[in-house]
C-alpha cells in the first residue's frame, strides 16, 4: 500500500470508552476536591468526525485546507493529535495537583515517625563509623553474632582506570619504554600480543575500598547448641 492509498482509506470513528472519574476518599483531616477530568475519547472522536479540517474551509473551496499541499486527512490527524495533546496536558495537571495535595497530607501525618527515623539514622551512622574504624585498626574482618549472621568488613578491589594521555606518554610508562627499546634495536617484548597484555596489566587502578556489612537480625533466632 502506498501513501496515497493510506489517505484514501475511509475514516474510522474511534470507539474509545471514556475513563471513569478518579475516586477521591475524604478524610476528617482534609477535604478532597475531585479534579475535572476531560472526556478524552469524546473529544478525539468529535475531532475526527469533522469533515472540514478548518472551520469554514480554506480560502476558495469550502472544506479545503488553507495549505494546498496538505492533504485533508493529514490535517484531520494533525488537529486530532493536537487536541489529544491538550487533553492529556489538562488531565496530567489535574493528576499532579491532586497528588501534591495528597502527598502534603501524608507528610503531615508521618512527621513524627519521620523525625524518629531521622534520629535513628544518625545514631546508626555514628555507631557504624566507630565500629568500622575499630575493625580496621584491629585488622578484624568478621565478628560472629548470635542474633544475626556475622558482621563483616568486606574489601572491594580497585578497578582499572581509563587510559589517559598523561599516563600513556609518561617516560616511565611501559608503552614509552617498549617503543624506545624497539627503536634502539632492543625490544622488550617478543610480540605485539605480549606487549598489549603487559600494557593492560600495568594500567593504573583505583584504590580499593572497605564496606561494613551488618545483616538484619534473624526472624526466629536459630539454636546454637
Amino acid at each position: 500500500m502506498d501513501l496515497d492509498d493510506l489517505f484514501d482509506a475511509p475514516k474510522v470513528r474511534l470507539n474509545i470508552p471514556a475513563p471513569p472519574p478518579p475516586k477521591i476518599v475524604s478524610s476528617p483531616a482534609s477535604t478532597a476536591v475531585t479534579p475535572v477530568v476531560p472526556d478524552i475519547a469524546a473529544d478525539i472522536a468529535d475531532m475526527l468526525d469533522d469533515d472540514c479540517p478548518y472551520p469554514g474551509g480554506g480560502p476558495g473551496l469550502p472544506g479545503e485546507p488553507e495549505d494546498g499541499d496538505l492533504e485533508p486527512d493529514i490535517a484531520d490527524r494533525a488537529r486530532a493529535a493536537a487536541k489529544a495533546h491538550d487533553v492529556y496536558a489538562a488531565a496530567k495537571a489535574a493528576f499532579d495537583e491532586e497528588r501534591s495535595r495528597l502527598q502534603k497530607d501524608i507528610d503531615e501525618k508521618l512527621a513524627t515517625l519521620k523525625a524518629i527515623m531521622s534520629g535513628a539514622l544518625s545514631v546508626k551512622i555514628e555507631t557504624e563509623v566507630a565500629l568500622e574504624t575499630a575493625m580496621k585498626n584491629g585488622k578484624i574482618t568478621t565478628i560472629p553474632m548470635t542474633d544475626r549472621p556475622d558482621i563483616k568488613l568486606k574489601t572491594k578491589a580497585g578497578s582499572k582506570q581509563g587510559i589517559k594521555k598523561g599516563w600513556l606518554v609518561d617516560p616511565e610508562n611501559l608503552a614509552v619504554k617498549a617503543y624506545e627499546g624497539a627503536l634502539n634495536g632492543s625490544p622488550l617484548f617478543k610480540s605485539g600480543v605480549d606487549f598489549a597484555g603487559k600494557l593492560w596489566d600495568s594500567q593504573p587502578k583505583s584504590e580499593g575500598s572497605q564496606t561494613l556489612t551488618i545483616p538484619d537480625a534473624y526472624e526466629d533466632e536459630p539454636d546454637r547448641a
